[in-house]
């Protein structure tokens, strides 16, 4: 996946966690190694709130396996990019 590409799904996530939270974080102000619940205070409600929205913007289907056992921001961009690339194959 290209950097751009990267890029666009790092400002969409942003962009859902900022709706679901009430927040203003910025790729710029948090790294990618924070975690999503220790370091953004993401419950796990709220994280199934994300992965809606994300799934809904980008107009793809995460499965639940995959969903399991991310704890950060990194990991949430792995998922996305893995899922993204198989949609863009098909």
């Amino acid at each position: 996946m290209r950097l751009k590409e990267i890029d666009q799904l790092r400002d969409a996530l942003f962009e859902k966690i900022n709706v679901v939270k009430k927040t203003a974080f910025t790729k710029e102000d948090i790294p990618d190694d924070s975690y999503l619940g220790g370091d953004l205070g993401i419950d796990s409600i709220e994280m199934l709130e994300i992965w809606f929205h994300l799934e809904k913007e980008l107009s793809i289907k995460i499965g639940d396996d995959l969903k399991r056992d991310v704890y950060t921001i990194d990991q949430v961009l792995g998922v996305l990019e893995s899922v993204s690339s198989n949609c863009d194959q098909n």
